[in-house]
């Protein structure tokens, strides 16, 4: 999507990145911290799940706009400027937003921030950990 075609600039209320969501539980929209954090160091279109034409990972492109919270997300962690232009960037907002990585994995871990330390390589393997399941798709779109 045209990001000047992009309806949201804020994040929704049901967004994981959002600190005052109105999630529940230590799987925010079912999938583990540890997978947004990775997909927030990555080139991935990530779909606003509240938009109405939302259809899981089928979703169309030109017709969900990106998530915005984890946009304003990758600006407050700082891997906005190595996103392409086809990525939704947004200015920093961490009073809406997630501030840091530990910040939001304290958030729904129940750890203190204090005692999470990411290191440049665990925030490596977290983005590959992601990576590899695009090449697991692959693999298996290719034996259909």
């Amino acid at each position: 999507m045209n990001q000047s075609l992009q309806k949201r600039k804020k994040p929704c209320k049901g967004c994981p990145f959002r600190r005052d969501n109105n999630l529940k539980g230590a799987n925010p929209g079912g999938s583990h911290p540890f997978v947004y954090v990775g997909q927030s160091l990555g080139p991935f279109w990530l779909p606003c799940h509240m938009d109405k034409e939302y259809k899981d990972k089928n979703s169309d492109p030109k017709a969900v706009d990106q998530c915005a919270g984890a946009a304003i997300y990758r600006a407050n962690t700082g891997s906005a400027e190595l996103m392409p232009d086809m990525i939704l960037n947004l200015p920093e907002d961490k009073e809406l937003v997630f501030a840091s990585h530990e910040e939001f994995l304290s958030h729904y871990m129940n750890i203190p921030e204090e005692q999470i330390t990411l290191s440049k390589d665990d925030l490596r393997i977290l983005l590959q950990m992601e990576m590899s399941k695009l090449d697991e798709i692959k693999i298996i779109e290719k034996t259909k």
